[in-house]
């Protein structure tokens, strides 16, 4: 039976995340999770001053180097996830008359544009179709300067690790939601990521992605209202479909706005736990310094789990 391994890193704001899974016939299982504190905040735009900034390069490498080698890793290769503000992120309508080439093009000059990097700065572009109006067809556009990502396979190549793919975290931790919950392909559900000072959603309906958002928190007295609305902007193009699930993960999901957006929407909210649902594959997964909050790895794993695609 054929056995591989995959690590997911998760670049966090003043933190490296890390999950290393087994695969033994296809089938996942944890090996190792590892955390640690960095000297500077690469989880913003300083990451993109890494390939420019001869210091911010050597703090990068030094922390990550110190991480990886705590504990031996097995795999080969790896799948980075970065937060959501860190490259360009946005929903862009296209023309449907535009030929393939042309609304590839059109993509690449709206990233270039509406981003806040330096014109003259070459920019790696995906794109996504969320849905489609006679009108308009929509697309989730990220932009990541090719700097930034030269940076990264050049530093984990230093480490004998071979870089994948380079990945937002909220569209990591729907992968992840994803794979472990089976059901969520017949249902309307959406996943939303709370963080200090800004939050995501994707919105799924019957195995179909629908739409994204993402906004600053203004303050905390805003922050569910402005979630609130934002899922309300998302549904609002599709009047037969009504949201069944939310799944909620992030440092400022506390108890207590869940309790509110549950008695507020009227609906299951779920908080994912991949270690709980995946398998381990040692007894000594989780480091022993600290207490972890149920979905402190789902953005690493989901990136560990990117092996499979």
């Amino acid at each position: 039976m054929a056995i591989s391994h995959h690590v997911g890193l998760e670049i966090a704001e003043g933190e490296f995340r890390l999950a290393e899974l087994r695969f033994t016939g296809g089938y996942p299982s944890v090996v190792r999770v590892d955390w640690c504190k960095t000297e500077l905040n690469y989880g913003s735009h300083l990451l993109h001053e890494a390939p420019f900034d001869n210091n911010v390069a050597k703090s990068f490498i030094r922390d990550l180097t110190l991480l990886f080698r705590r504990t031996p890793v097995f795999s080969s290769s790896i799948t980075i996830s970065i937060p959501a503000h860190v490259p360009f992120l946005a929903t862009i309508p296209l023309d449907p008359r535009l030929s393939p080439e042309a609304q590839k093009e059109h993509l690449r000059w709206e990233a270039s544009e509406l981003s806040s990097f330096d014109n003259e700065t070459p920019l790696r572009v995906l794109s996504q179709e969320l849905f489609a109006t006679p009108e308009a067809h929509y697309h989730v556009v990220v932009g990541i300067p090719e700097k930034t990502i030269q940076f990264l396979i050049t530093t984990c190549a230093l480490l004998t690790l071979d870089v994948r793919v380079v990945d937002i975290s909220h569209f990591t931790s729907e992968y992840a939601i994803q794979k472990m919950n089976v059901n969520t392909s017949h249902e309307v559900f959406a996943v939303l990521g709370m963080h200090q000072k800004y939050f995501t959603i994707g919105l799924y309906d019957h195995g179909n992605y629908r739409g994204f958002k993402t906004g600053a928190v203004t303050s905390r007295d805003q922050y569910l209202p402005q979630i609130l609305h934002a899922i309300h902007e998302l549904m609002s193009p599709f009047e037969n479909i009504a949201l069944q699930e939310l799944f909620v993960y992030g440092p400022a999901s506390t108890p207590s706005y869940i309790q509110t957006l549950q008695s507020l929407l009227n609906i299951d909210i779920i908080r994912p736990a991949p270690l709980e649902q995946l398998p381990l594959a040692t007894n000594q997964v989780l480091p022993k310094t600290r207490t972890f909050s149920p979905d402190y790895f789902t953005s690493a794993i989901g990136a560990a789990l990117r092996f499979e695609s």
